[in-house]
């Protein structure tokens, strides 16, 4: 089985380059304003950049989205801790996906190139 790197160097020239795209929804039921709730969303990229290397790549369209249903008042400085939560969530979602995912088109995942190669994570 071929590693992802050895994959990526015998690719054929006339084959189109990959494009990857990685689509985040963030939603909380924390009461937050506009201008949070934007921040949650740059969060969410945060958790991007910490788990998916090349990030935000002209090649892609990684998006985060961030709503909440304002249903529990917070303060002022929760905003902090959410943006936290939101970014760490993200990272873990991310990382959880990619050992989740199976091989495509010779590709094998991460977890396929593992088990092949014997190695334990």
């Amino acid at each position: 089985m071929r590693t992802p790197e050895q994959a990526v160097v015998e690719r054929k020239a006339e084959e189109p380059a990959r494009e990857n795209t990685t689509l985040v929804c963030i939603a909380t039921n924390a009461a937050v304003e506009h201008i949070g709730v934007q921040r949650l969303a740059v969060h969410g990229h945060d958790g991007l950049a910490r788990s998916i290397v090349p990030a935000h790549t002209l090649g892609d369209g990684d998006t985060v989205f961030a709503l909440t249903t304002g249903e529990v008042a917070t303060e002022p400085h929760d905003l902090t801790t959410l943006g936290l939560m939101a970014m760490l969530t993200v990272e873990r979602a991310v990382v959880r996906s990619v050992e989740a995912a199976e091989g495509l088109k010779g590709v094998p995942s991460a977890r396929e190139w593992r088990e092949s190669s014997g190695k334990r994570g």
